[in-house]
């Protein structure tokens, strides 16, 4: 993707980066911002601040906005600057180039307010809204229904289809790049919506699941992948990049 990273020299992690999984997997976790772009980078819901560390290591000129006063304490510890609140409270003479929002859309109850408030602060023509958030539509939904993990109900107070989340971006004023879906977190909701639908509680919280059952949840993320090709609605993971349009 253009930046100056040590490259792996093992034979091993060379090959798997080939994989089309693995290497999507490596891209979205700079939200698949090339280094071609880089400029000034607002992470909104930047928790505990690892990925605007990530990206300022590799150029990035980085903000974060976050609501919770310990989170946004923490980050300011790192030498980071954050705003404490919601994206209202990001001036609006600030543009970036890039504003992400990674697992956070779903949260929000008014998603049309959020990705217009998120247009405000987005520099015309070149600037990028990057999204990640749960897929509706997915293999694991379809396959878990009331169990699948991605619902995590009270926290999640909106899910999208691809084409709903689409719809979203239209009415906040938004330009739609790119939409696809992604099969990068398969395994990480299948083994929790499995033991949901064994009944068990608390699976969110639980790390000791059995070997047998994150075995099969590679099964399920390579079944999923090889899916997405035949439909490409299919991933646990709607990622869409947004713009503002020329004439908005």
């Amino acid at each position: 993707m253009g930046y100056g990273v040590e490259p792996e020299k093992g034979v091993f992690p060379r090959i798997l980066s080939h994989l089309r999984s693995n290497a999507r997997a490596a891209a979205l976790d700079v939200m698949d911002l090339p280094a071609s772009e880089m400029g000034s980078l607002l992470d909104v819901g930047c928790g505990n601040g690892e990925f605007l560390l990530r990206m300022r290591s590799l150029g990035w000129n980085v903000s974060g906005m976050d609501p919770d006063p310990v989170a946004a304490s923490h980050v300011r510890s790192e030498g980071l600057q954050v705003f404490c609140g919601t994206i209202s409270d990001v001036p609006e003479t600030t543009c970036y180039d890039a504003i992400t929002l990674s697992h956070v859309i779903e949260h929000a109850p008014d998603p049309v307010e959020l990705l217009r408030e998120c247009r405000k602060r987005l520099r015309p023509d070149t600037g990028r809204l990057v999204v990640t958030t749960p897929n509706i539509n997915s293999l694991g939904h379809r396959w878990f229904r009331k169990y699948w993990r991605g619902l995590e109900t009270p926290r999640h107070l909106n899910l999208f289809s691809p084409d709903g989340f689409s719809q979203c971006a239209v009415r906040a004023g938004l330009r739609v790049v790119t939409l696809t879906t992604e099969a990068r977190m398969a395994r990480v909701l299948y083994v929790p919506s499995v033991y949901g639908k064994r009944g068990e509680r608390n699976v969110a919280e639980r790390l000791n699941f059995k070997t047998s059952t994150k075995i099969a949840s590679y099964g399920f993320q390579f079944l999923e992948d090889a899916l997405i090709r035949l439909m490409p609605d299919a991933g646990e993971e709607i990622f869409c990049v947004c713009a503002v349009p020329a004439n908005p």
